[in-house]
């Protein structure tokens, strides 16, 4: 099954309804507005996903801290990022 922004966009809601009685207003309506913007095309889908990150960890929501959506790759794989060579 291809993967599609909209399908990413509803994975991140998905998460993000993990944290929307946790963090406040501002939090959330930024939030929001980075998985619209990815859904548009206007950030890539890194940018969600960092900010989601942030979010669980400072709020230690371990249930989904864990979920492989939001670490697809060990960190120690040391992988390029915009496909600069390390």
């Amino acid at each position: 099954m291809k993967t599609t922004p909209k399908k990413h966009s509803d994975a991140l809601l998905h998460i993000f309804g993990f944290l929307k009685k946790i963090i406040g207003s501002k939090q959330k309506a930024d939030v929001l507005r980075t998985i619209e913007s990815y859904r548009t095309g206007i950030y890539p889908l890194i940018v969600p996903l960092t900010l989601l990150n942030h979010y669980i960890a400072v709020h230690e929501v371990p249930y989904i801290q864990d979920q492989f959506y939001l670490n697809p790759y060990p960190a120690n794989l040391n992988l390029p990022v915009s496909g600069k060579k390390i």
